[in-house]
């Protein structure tokens, strides 16, 4: 299938899909950093050799932590609207070209800090 068509075929799923309950999810699980969470995700991302390049422009030293995490959300599944679950990612952000990066903060040893109340 040629890429065209795949794309096509994403699009039309995207227009279909009901992003209002993924949205409201997403607000609910919001979480804000202190240095001392950035502090560990840091140290975390460069105990496994994540490089502080860029992917999209190659710059390196460019990327910036939000002040927020990302919520991944899982799902809609067919026929539902219903978030099945939300997956806490760290996020940086490309100061030259604005590309975003995200890690899951599960996969990287730190679940506490997606889990904590804000």
């Amino acid at each position: 299938m040629s890429p065209w068509k795949l794309w096509s075929r994403f699009w039309r799923w995207l227009r279909s899909t009901s992003w209002p309950a993924l949205a409201s999810a997403q607000t609910i699980a919001h979480m804000s950093l202190n240095d001392e969470d950035i502090e560990k995700i840091a140290k975390a991302l460069e105990e496994r050799k994540a490089p502080n390049v860029c992917p999209c422009c190659g710059r390196e030293g460019t990327l910036e932590f939000a002040p927020d995490t990302a919520q991944m959300p899982f799902g809609p599944r067919a026929n539902t609207t219903a978030v099945l679950s939300l997956m806490p990612c760290a996020v940086l952000v490309c100061t030259n070209c604005g590309n975003v990066r995200m890690h899951a903060l599960n996969a990287i040893g730190l679940s506490a800090l997606g889990k904590r109340d804000t």
